[in-house]
């Protein structure tokens, strides 16, 4: 059935990726068949997979060599980003997301992830404009949308308690 699938083909993608020949296999086959992506993209798709799969160990390791590949990589800034803001590394987190949109001011997951910081550091207004924006640049970042919906709530949630802790003083 489709887990039974989807389970062997993580399965492969372990085995692949923990092969020492790995790199090297990649970039042979990158040549062979003249692909259109880089050792840096790769290590990026290798890094969002372990991130699923919820190693992120492995996934900062992926990201860190990636913009080591390639220093113009926004997407692995963008996801190396978010792996500090995970980790509550809130400044790098800000110097690596803010690095990806120097180099891709139009990247809507930089975007969506300067938002979960700018949220996660109850900056809700500008959480919700990064947010906005990324959903501007791509209306079908549902989770983009999620975390607008997310920011809100919180920002509701902020003001309402206020509002009761001036009216009891």
């Amino acid at each position: 059935d489709a887990r039974d699938s989807r389970t062997e083909a993580y399965r492969q993608q372990d085995l692949f990726a923990s092969s020492p020949f790995a790199t090297s296999a990649f970039e042979e086959l990158s040549q062979s068949y003249s692909l259109e992506f880089s050792l840096s993209d790769f290590l990026v798709w290798q890094g969002r997979m372990d991130r699923l799969m919820g190693r992120d160990d492995d996934a900062l390791r992926d990201f860190e060599e990636a913009v080591l590949h390639n220093p113009e990589n926004a997407v692995a800034f963008a996801y190396l980003g978010d792996i500090y803001r995970s980790r509550g590394d809130r400044q790098s987190a800000a110097q690596t997301l803010l690095k990806s949109t120097r180099l891709n001011r139009e990247l809507p997951i930089a975007r969506h992830f300067l938002g979960l910081l700018h949220l996660d550091l109850g900056l809700f207004p500008q959480a919700i404009q990064s947010f906005d924006l990324a959903l501007q640049l791509d209306p079908d970042l549902a989770d983009a949308r999620d975390s607008r919906t997310e920011a809100y709530r919180q920002q509701d949630l902020f003001a309402t308690s206020a509002f009761e802790e001036l009216s009891q003083s």
